[in-house]
């Protein structure tokens, strides 16, 4: 199972920002990566749409 959640270091312990639906007592690996970005971010003058996201993904994808 491969998962990704976020979490929050607090007093030594790690702590999950949402309830987890894991089993008592199961151990897990995890992987530690920080959420900062490698960019500043862009300001946009209106929402855009998720359909339009869309399909701007599948333009870029047909474009290679």
């Amino acid at each position: 199972m491969h998962k990704v959640i976020e979490v929050v270091y607090e007093n030594g312990v790690l702590k999950p920002t949402k309830k987890l639906c894991l089993k008592n007592g199961k151990k897990f690996k995890i992987t530690v990566s920080d959420r900062t970005l490698p960019f500043k971010p862009i300001k946009l003058k209106r929402p855009v749409s998720l359909r339009k996201i869309k399909n701007i993904r599948s333009e870029l994808w047909k474009s290679f």
